[in-house]
Order: structure tokens, then C-alpha cells, then sequence
């Protein structure tokens, strides 16, 4: 998601808006979602089996939470461009990727 967000930063720059520009890397992120998705939800839940049903509703809850909060700041940037989607797009993909610096791995015997 990263890559197709970033990639797209210097197409939006130089064209024109129209469909196909803002749609095709919309599509390529939304496909690429469907597998980062649920390999989260399956990865929340796997952590504890005593602690699945929180974790479910945490990894609902907080995707939503956050979704509406980005959403909303978006509102409030928009000047009629999409430079304030594609910011909170780039700071998000690369959220989720720094993120992976936090996953630990399972100890081995």
C-alpha cells in the first residue's frame, strides 16, 4: 500500500485529475487491503486464545476509530485537490509499516 501511495504522489502532481488516475491506484490499495486485513484479525486473535474475543473487538474497534478520525481531518484540509487524502494515505501506509518494527517474534525452543 505504501508503494502504490507513494508511486502515485508524483502522477497526481503532473496530471490532470480524472477517473482512471485517482481510481486504478485506489483499486491496486483496496486489493492489496484485502490481504493485510485479515491477516491481522487472524494474527489479533492468535496471540492469546484467552484474550480472543478483545482482540476481535479491538481490531474492529480501532481500524473504525481511527478511520473516522483521518476521515474527518481530511474534511476539514480538503482545498479541492486530493493532496490531503494522499498525506493522511502516505502517513498511514507508512504508520503500518513502522509498525512492523513492534511484532515480536514467537521464542523457539
Amino acid at each position: 500500500s505504501l508503494a502504490v501511495v507513494v508511486a502515485s504522489l508524483p502522477l497526481y502532481a503532473r496530471l490532470p485529475l480524472d477517473a482512471p488516475l485517482l481510481y486504478v491506484p485506489m483499486i491496486v490499495v483496496s486489493f492489496v487491503q484485502g490481504f493485510i486485513i485479515p491477516n491481522a484479525q487472524a494474527s489479533a486473535i492468535n496471540v492469546d486464545p484467552r484474550h480472543a474475543g478483545a482482540a476481535s473487538g479491538l481490531a474492529g474497534f480501532i481500524p473504525m476509530i481511527f478511520g473516522a478520525a483521518v476521515a474527518q481531518a481530511v474534511a476539514e484540509l480538503a482545498d479541492g485537490s486530493v493532496r490531503p487524502m494522499l498525506v493522511f494515505m502516505t502517513i498511514c501506509a507508512g504508520g503500518g509499516v513502522a509498525a512492523l518494527a513492534l511484532i515480536r517474534k514467537p521464542k523457539t525452543a
